[in-house]
């Protein structure tokens, strides 16, 4: 098994929007909330041109969004999904 990961395209977002769903949701339900289509996708593009697709064996599996303050010499994950 091999796990790589590569930029997301606008075509991962039907896929990244259910891994998303599936993941989120059950947590949202448990605080009482409850997001619409549109706000999970807002989530999604949030600081999109960091998002990478996780791929295992060149199947997506996952999103990771990474940022990296040079000032500050500091790596932030913003999102991190499997």
């Amino acid at each position: 098994m091999k796990i790589t990961y590569r930029p997301a395209v606008t075509a991962d977002l039907p896929f990244l929007l259910g891994l998303r769903k599936s993941t989120m949701n059950p947590h949202l339900a448990a605080a009482g909330i409850s997001l619409t289509e549109e706000e999970h996708l807002a989530r999604i593009k949030y600081q999109w041109e960091a998002a990478q697709v996780l791929l295992l064996d060149g199947t997506a599996i996952g999103l990771l969004k990474v940022s990296y303050d040079a000032n500050a010499e500091e790596y932030e994950i913003i999102q991190f999904q499997i």
